[in-house]
């Protein structure tokens, strides 16, 4: 899956005057994923994926491109943007924003069949846009399971998991002591 900020420097490039093969190589990708990218983006964009079109008339593209990139769902992958949608009911890609999302907990997404990564591909967005997920502690198996996932991971890459391994632990004995007063 190309980004959709490497499909934006593709179609720069070809708008400034640059081949394909030249567009993909500043980008880092083949000529082949570089054709793929610009046809991907000019279809979303509603317009023709033709290099000669584009070079002759590169305000035209550049300004769909602009319309596009001020879209908070530029920053997020389709794939993701379209589960989403689908997952949370959405009538249209256009709710997706981050102040919608920050209403959001990560367990219901979870619940919603979006993942762990996607998960921290969200946070990741909303923390661009001074925002985040709604905060609920883990309360569920599945929260529990994803938490201790996440802990794991962590402590794979060195870092220090002891307080978080603490707080799960109280977490856990709050919720056992709800449930068994």
């Amino acid at each position: 899956m190309i980004p959709n900020s490497t499909k934006a420097k593709i179609l720069r490039s070809v708008a400034d005057g640059a081949t394909l093969s030249q567009a993909g190589t500043a980008a880092g990708i083949s000529t082949a994923r570089a054709r793929t990218a610009l046809g991907s983006l000019c279809r979303t964009l509603r317009q023709r994926a033709d290099v000669e079109a584009i070079q002759a008339q590169p305000q035209k593209y550049l300004d769909a491109l602009l319309a596009f990139e001020i879209k908070p769902q530029f920053e997020l992958r389709k794939a993701l943007v379209d589960k989403l949608e689908q997952a949370l009911r959405l009538r249209s890609a256009a709710e997706l924003t981050p102040q919608y999302l920050s209403n959001i907990t990560a367990s219901q997404l979870l619940e919603c069949g979006v993942t762990l990564v996607a998960i921290a591909e969200l946070q990741k967005w909303l923390y661009s846009h001074d925002l985040s997920l709604k905060r609920r502690p883990p309360k569920t198996e599945s929260d529990l399971r994803e938490t201790q996932r996440a802990i794991a991971l962590l402590d794979a890459f060195h870092f220090d998991t002891d307080i978080l391994k603490q707080q799960l632990a109280n977490l856990v004995q709050e919720e056992d002591a709800e449930v068994n007063p």
